[in-house]
Parts: C-alpha cells; sequence; structure tokens
C-alpha cells in the first residue's frame, strides 16, 4: 500500500484539530491545506468537536500543584474560527471534557477530585450539573432518546468481567443484555439508526474478542464479527451509518505485521470485510471523513521485517489519511508532534 504526502484526493472542506508538543490546539484540513494554530494556552488538548462542527470543546490544564499528580484543568470551548472563546467550568478540580450533548447545547465533562463524576454544563458556562456519578461509561444515541454504558461487575474492591446495559432516556434502571460476553468495551452508537456496536472479550481468552450489534427496541444482539487470538477494537461509524471501520492486532508468537494494530473496514451487516492498512506498526482512533471516502488514523510507520533476523527500524508517529476502498494512504501530519487527533463532524 502506498505511503504518500496528503493531496487533493482527500475532502478538502474538513478540519482535523489536533495537540502539538507546545500544548495548543491547532487545525489542518484532510487535503494537508489551511493549517493554523486555534489556541495559545497555556495546555490545551482532547479536543472534541460539536454535533454541527461549528465549536471545539476542550481540556486546558491552567496550574499544576507541586508534589500532586493531579492539576487544575477546566472546560473550555472555542468556534472553528477561533472566535468565541469561553471558560465553562473552574475550580481547583481536574475537569477533562468527554464530548457533547446530541443537540450540541451542552457540553459534558468529568470531574476527578472534590465532586468526582460527570457533569453537563451549557456554552456560556452556566447550569452546570451533575449527570452520572458512577464509573461508567454512558453513551447516547445521536437523538437522545436511548442510553447504553458498560458497568463492572465487582467483587469486594476488585472489578473483573463487565456487562452492557441500555435504557430509554429517563429510565434509570434500563435493561442488561442477557449474554454474558465477558469484558465489554463500548458502546458506539450508529448516527443514522438507533443501534449501537460494542466489542467485548471472550471469557478466559482476553485475545480473542467479538464485535456485537445490538438494536435496544427490540433487545436483539447480534454477532458482527467474531476472531479467535485476535483483539478488536476502536469500532467507528462513518456518517451514513452504512460501514464501520476499527483495529485489529494478534497476540502471542511468532510475531507477524498482524501482531500490530491494523485498520479494518466493514459494511454494517458485518459483509464486505477488508483489510486497509498492513505496516509493521500501530494505527490508532479511527475516524471517518464525512463523505466516507477515507479514515484518518494516528499511527506509527518506519518499520521494517527482515525474515530470519526480525524487525528493524526507528518507529515515526504519523497522521494519515487512509482511502475506505483500500487505494492507499496519505500522511497528513509527518510528526511525533501531532496527538489528540479529532475529525470535524
Amino acid at each position: 500500500m502506498s505511503l504518500k504526502q496528503a493531496g487533493a484526493s482527500t475532502s478538502a472542506s474538513q478540519f482535523v484539530v489536533y495537540t502539538q508538543n507546545e500544548k495548543l490546539l491547532w487545525l489542518i484540513r484532510t487535503d494537508g491545506t489551511d493549517e493554523r494554530r486555534l489556541t495559545d494556552g497555556p495546555e490545551d488538548y482532547d479536543a472534541k468537536w460539536s454535533p454541527d462542527g461549528k465549536h471545539i470543546a476542550f481540556t486546558r490544564v491552567m496550574s499544576h500543584k507541586a508534589g500532586e499528580v493531579m492539576s487544575d484543568a477546566d472546560i473550555w470551548v472555542i468556534a472553528a474560527d477561533g472566535t468565541g472563546l469561553t471558560q465553562l467550568s473552574s475550580g481547583p478540580e481536574f475537569d477533562g471534557v468527554e464530548g457533547w450533548s446530541p443537540d450540541g447545547k451542552s457540553v459534558i465533562f468529568t470531574r476527578q477530585g472534590k465532586g468526582a463524576g460527570k457533569y453537563r454544563v451549557k456554552l456560556d458556562g452556566s447550569n452546570p450539573n451533575r449527570i452520572d456519578g458512577d464509573r461508567s461509561h454512558t453513551k447516547t444515541s445521536f437523538d437522545g432518546q436511548w442510553w447504553a454504558k458498560v458497568m463492572p461487575i465487582r467483587d469486594g474492591e476488585e472489578e473483573h468481567e463487565s456487562n452492557l446495559w441500555f435504557g430509554r432516556s429517563g429510565d434509570l434502571k434500563g435493561h442488561k443484555i442477557k449474554q454474558t460476553y465477558g469484558e465489554n468495551y463500548g458502546p458506539v452508537w450508529s448516527p443514522t439508526a438507533n443501534q449501537f456496536v460494542a466489542f467485548v472479550q471472550v471469557p478466559g481468552n482476553p485475545r480473542s474478542s467479538k464485535l456485537i450489534l445490538v438494536k435496544p427496541a427490540d433487545g436483539t444482539v447480534r454477532g458482527l464479527l467474531s476472531r479467535s487470538e485476535l483483539y478488536i477494537e476502536d469500532p467507528t461509524w462513518s456518517a451514513d451509518g452504512k460501514r464501520i471501520a476499527f483495529l485489529m492486532s494478534k497476540g502471542g508468537e511468532p510475531m507477524t505485521n498482524a501482531s500490530f494494530r491494523q485498520l479494518y473496514v466493514m459494511d454494517a451487516n458485518g459483509r464486505n470485510f477488508r483489510r486497509l492498512t498492513d505496516h509493521w506498526c500501530d494505527d490508532f482512533t479511527p475516524q471517518w471523513t464525512r463523505d466516507g471516502k477515507s479514515i484518518v488514523v494516528q499511527g506509527t510507520r518506519g518499520m521494517t521485517n527482515h525474515p530470519g533476523s526480525g524487525v528493524s527500524g526507528s518507529p515515526t508517529s504519523y497522521v494519515v489519511v487512509v482511502q475506505a476502498d483500500g487505494s492507499g494512504e496519505q500522511v497528513l501530519l509527518g510528526t511525533a508532534a501531532a496527538y489528540g487527533v479529532a475529525v470535524q463532524p
């Protein structure tokens, strides 16, 4: 598969926001043009786009406490054109941005320290209210009608396996998915339908996993993909809800290129399974462009396998635009200084 500089083949209308080594937010288009600095710090990271792609919420570290691991960090929001910078939370606690409400009118964040829990705050900083004080990871459907979350099964102070739960908005109890799969991760909601995917580890074999599709309206659970000795992670939907991209890697020996996280894609019904990357390096955090033609990944490149003598080379971090039809990939940011990448909806 080819590796070349980004060019006109990618989606020029979309921005990617990322954090540079100086811990500021930057923007660049998916064709590699129009790169510019968005914030001036002191330390800004973990950017999240609003559902309409017009605003960016992020975490800003205000100060570091001497002798303590935790820092004073607050939630801020800014328009994609650099205007309207607004502080949404304050105080000595560590507030980390998690995402947006489905209607784009509020930002969701998690607080560590005093008053730990999950909060929702309006875009003018008013009305911060606690919405979830437990340690689960609740995800809301795009229309706001359903929620789903992972609940750990606790044995004393230890957490072992977990269950997936879902329910209608306002139903605080919800329903547990009957199947027992072991360790659950996700869920990730479809942008066009009230269904979600989750990836689960097979009990007793942490290197085997399944990708399942859940339809809360009737409670059906369908297995989309199951692989022995392969670990499936980071599923993400295309904007039209028709395809799913994800990462998969193989454990154990001997080491092969499949031992690294590689990018795959398939239809939402589990058909047309295709491998998109094939490197002796890892890919991370796949995100679709809105036209469904490309997938942006953070990854490393530069390692080479030499049969009989092993792997050599110096891994270098890149942000890469991968063509969803398998025709190749283009380097968007060839620098180890870029991380926390988020693609504009």
